[in-house]
Protein backbone atom coordinates (compact mmCIF):
# COMPACT_ATOMS: atom_id res chain seq x y z
CA UNK A 1 0.00 0.00 0.00
CA UNK A 2 3.24 2.80 0.07
CA UNK A 3 5.50 2.54 -3.52
CA UNK A 4 8.06 3.00 -0.76
CA UNK A 5 8.20 -0.54 0.25
CA UNK A 6 8.65 -1.56 -3.82
CA UNK A 7 11.93 0.43 -4.24
CA UNK A 8 15.15 -1.33 -3.65
CA UNK A 9 17.59 1.02 -1.49
CA UNK A 10 20.73 1.12 -3.41
CA UNK A 11 23.65 1.59 -1.81
CA UNK A 12 27.31 2.26 -3.98
CA UNK A 13 29.13 0.39 -6.66
CA UNK A 14 32.04 -1.55 -6.12
CA UNK A 15 34.41 -1.90 -9.72
CA UNK A 16 37.64 -3.70 -8.95
CA UNK A 17 40.39 -6.11 -10.43
CA UNK A 18 41.34 -9.46 -8.87
CA UNK A 19 43.88 -12.47 -9.79
CA UNK A 20 44.41 -15.18 -7.50
CA UNK A 21 48.02 -17.01 -8.05
CA UNK A 22 48.88 -20.38 -6.37
CA UNK A 23 51.58 -22.97 -7.10
CA UNK A 24 50.97 -26.76 -5.69
CA UNK A 25 54.13 -28.37 -4.25
CA UNK A 26 53.95 -31.80 -2.86
CA UNK A 27 53.09 -30.92 0.66
CA UNK A 28 52.18 -27.36 0.70
CA UNK A 29 50.42 -25.09 -1.70
CA UNK A 30 51.76 -21.30 -1.37
CA UNK A 31 49.47 -18.35 -3.26
CA UNK A 32 49.00 -14.64 -3.46
CA UNK A 33 45.67 -13.06 -4.42
CA UNK A 34 46.12 -9.14 -5.24
CA UNK A 35 42.84 -6.77 -5.30
CA UNK A 36 42.13 -3.53 -6.11
CA UNK A 37 38.35 -1.56 -6.24
CA UNK A 38 36.64 1.29 -6.46
CA UNK A 39 33.70 2.10 -4.17
CA UNK A 40 31.18 5.00 -5.17
CA UNK A 41 28.45 6.17 -2.94
CA UNK A 42 25.35 6.84 -4.78
CA UNK A 43 24.55 9.67 -2.94
CA UNK A 44 26.01 13.06 -1.36
CA UNK A 45 27.14 13.00 2.00
CA UNK A 46 28.57 15.37 4.12
CA UNK A 47 31.96 14.78 6.65
CA UNK A 48 33.60 16.72 9.30
CA UNK A 49 37.24 16.65 9.62
CA UNK A 50 38.76 16.44 13.30
CA UNK A 51 39.57 18.82 15.19
CA UNK A 52 38.98 21.87 13.44
CA UNK A 53 35.29 20.80 12.36
CA UNK A 54 35.54 21.72 8.62
CA UNK A 55 32.75 20.25 6.83
CA UNK A 56 32.31 18.63 3.22
CA UNK A 57 29.46 17.71 1.15
CA UNK A 58 30.57 14.70 -1.69
CA UNK A 59 30.23 11.77 -3.35
CA UNK A 60 32.24 9.41 -1.24
CA UNK A 61 34.91 7.22 -3.48
CA UNK A 62 37.50 4.81 -1.74
CA UNK A 63 40.29 3.57 -3.81
CA UNK A 64 41.63 0.20 -1.82
CA UNK A 65 44.34 -2.04 -2.61
CA UNK A 66 44.44 -5.32 -1.03
CA UNK A 67 47.19 -8.33 -1.11
CA UNK A 68 46.81 -11.35 0.37
CA UNK A 69 49.72 -14.43 1.43
CA UNK A 70 47.96 -17.92 2.30
CA UNK A 71 49.32 -21.12 2.48
CA UNK A 72 47.11 -24.53 2.28
CA UNK A 73 48.30 -27.89 3.88
CA UNK A 74 47.11 -31.27 3.92
CA UNK A 75 46.04 -32.46 6.97
CA UNK A 76 43.77 -35.43 5.39
CA UNK A 77 42.88 -36.38 1.79
CA UNK A 78 39.49 -34.16 1.93
CA UNK A 79 40.90 -31.75 4.84
CA UNK A 80 43.39 -28.83 4.78
CA UNK A 81 44.29 -26.24 6.52
CA UNK A 82 44.49 -22.80 5.12
CA UNK A 83 46.70 -20.05 6.87
CA UNK A 84 46.39 -16.39 5.19
CA UNK A 85 47.79 -12.67 6.13
CA UNK A 86 45.88 -9.88 4.35
CA UNK A 87 46.89 -5.98 4.09
CA UNK A 88 44.82 -3.46 2.71
CA UNK A 89 44.56 0.01 2.64
CA UNK A 90 42.04 2.44 1.73
CA UNK A 91 42.15 6.21 0.14
CA UNK A 92 39.58 8.02 0.33
CA UNK A 93 38.00 11.47 -0.29
CA UNK A 94 36.61 11.98 3.03
CA UNK A 95 36.69 15.09 4.08
CA UNK A 96 38.28 18.37 3.01
CA UNK A 97 41.64 16.44 1.92
CA UNK A 98 40.52 14.19 -0.71
CA UNK A 99 42.07 10.67 -1.33
CA UNK A 100 43.56 10.87 2.48
CA UNK A 101 45.04 7.35 3.33
CA UNK A 102 41.97 6.35 5.98
CA UNK A 103 42.78 2.73 6.59
CA UNK A 104 46.52 3.01 8.23
CA UNK A 105 47.84 -0.28 9.34
CA UNK A 106 45.24 -2.43 8.18
CA UNK A 107 45.60 -6.46 8.24
CA UNK A 108 44.18 -9.30 9.18
CA UNK A 109 45.37 -13.00 9.61
CA UNK A 110 43.23 -16.08 9.66
CA UNK A 111 43.05 -19.61 9.80
CA UNK A 112 40.61 -22.02 8.53
CA UNK A 113 39.69 -25.74 7.54
CA UNK A 114 38.40 -26.68 3.70
CA UNK A 115 36.83 -29.21 3.37
CA UNK A 116 36.84 -31.23 -0.54
CA UNK A 117 33.96 -33.49 -1.64
CA UNK A 118 36.62 -35.89 -4.01
CA UNK A 119 34.70 -38.94 -6.44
Amino acid sequence: DDANTLTITYSHNDVGLQGFFEYNLKTITPGIALKSYLRSDADVSSFSTVPDNLSSSKRRRDITIEATASLTAPIETNIHLYLWYTYSRTFSNIGITDYTDRNIKNSTVGAALKAYVIK
